[in-house]
């Protein structure tokens, strides 16, 4: 799992990147929003950003708007940091596209709490695209049959829990659900008048 660290201050960067190396993430560092931006859109997406407010170049609350609008950034769960903590500048991170917000000074408990937090919501996102993906790949084939059936159901329960527990893929879902919930429905009304057809017998004549 990948995760970018934007802060102009080395000093917290270097308490942050340590945080994140030891719960075994690939930690890349930037000190200026123009370098932080080129490394939040290197491939592969990272799961987890932890980037400060005011930055030289690009700062912080652009960067949210930037992974808020960049589609293969869906995923990544976004903290700010800054020694702003008017409630205000709190909800101005927050439309911005932040997922989290710590503020300077923090006490490094807090800052543990949070990116484990952020940790887990990044597998959770992960977890919800694998199961969408399955769910894609379930209905492209559209092969008939109970089995296929079965097969849809499956992975249509993994999305919707997933879903249930992240709101981010909420709408990318929908549409794929409702398909899949149709396309199950044809399957079972298919089986149950095929099962209900009276067989037909032919008769022989004694001769």
């Amino acid at each position: 799992m990948r995760a970018v660290v934007a802060d102009d201050d080395r000093g917290t960067a270097t308490i942050v990147t340590n945080l994140l190396e030891r719960s075994n993430l690939e930690v890349a560092v930037a000190h200026d929003g123009n370098t932080a931006w080129n490394l939040l859109t290197a491939a592969p997406p990272p799961a987890l950003a932890i980037i400060d407010w005011m930055m030289p170049g690009v700062d912080g609350l652009e960067l949210c708007r930037r992974i808020k609008r960049e589609a293969s950034l869906a995923g990544t769960h976004v903290i700010l940091l800054t020694a702003k903590n008017d409630q205000q500048d709190v909800v101005t991170a927050l439309k911005a596209g932040a997922d989290d917000y710590i503020v300077k000074p923090f006490k490094f408990e807090e800052l543990r709490t949070r990116v484990h937090a952020g940790i887990r919501a990044a597998s959770l996102q992960e977890r919800v695209a694998s199961s969408v993906a399955g769910l894609q790949a379930a209905q492209q084939a559209d092969t008939a049959g109970s089995s296929s059936a079965h097969a849809q159901r499956g992975w249509l329960k993994l999305a919707k829990d997933g879903v249930a527990r992240s709101g981010r893929y909420r709408r990318a879902i929908g549409s794929l659900a409702q398909a899949s919930d149709e396309s199950i429905g044809q399957h079972t009304e298919r089986d149950h008048a095929r099962d209900s057809k009276p067989q037909r017998h032919e008769e022989h004549e004694d001769v």
